[in-house]
């Protein structure tokens, strides 16, 4: 992952991107993922049953400069939601209690947390209802596990461009 300030012109943002790319394959690495450092103290919410997994997560994610808030549960990332007021969300679907489609529901059905982007994340072989599912409760990316770095990276980078966007006032 290589992060940029804000660049004058995208001359000189692709000349920065051009210079990653070389050191990366230098490196044995065929790609690199371009993002603008977050804002300080940017929080994101991952939400996992599984320790492995939030782990995982957080080590991917924490490198870009985010801080990265972890529960087990859909009601506990609820409560973080509300309390910490994360940049997005990434969840698996398959949770103890309230899974990831109600969390998801329930963040954008709050008008507090509505503008608040939503990852859901479930097993890759799933049927493809869930990801039909993962649509109308409202997610805006959806991930498949096994988890890879790079979709994870694309994924965050998706979402902190959706966190960016202007929300409409009310």
């Amino acid at each position: 992952v290589a992060t940029y300030p804000q660049f004058a012109d995208d001359v000189a943002l692709m000349a920065a991107a051009d210079r990653a790319l070389y050191e990366a394959k230098r490196s044995g690495r065929d790609r690199v993922v371009a993002a603008r450092p977050p804002a300080a103290d940017t929080a994101v919410l991952v939400v996992d049953d599984e320790p492995g997994v939030t782990r995982l997560l957080e080590s991917i994610l924490a490198p870009t400069g985010v801080r990265v808030l972890v529960a087990h549960n859909g009601l506990a990332a609820l409560e973080l939601a509300v309390r910490e007021r994360p940049a997005y969300v990434i969840s698996d679907v398959v949770l103890p209690g309230l899974d990831g489609f109600e969390l998801c529901r329930r963040i954008k059905a709050d008008a507090a947390l509505a503008g608040i982007p939503v990852a859901l994340m479930t097993v890759a072989q799933s049927d493809d209802r869930l990801r039909e599912g993962a649509s109308a409760f409202g997610a805006d990316v959806f991930l498949d596990k096994p988890l890879a770095e790079d979709a994870v990276l694309a994924a965050a980078s998706r979402l902190a461009a959706l966190a960016a966007r202007p929300r409409p006032p009310g």
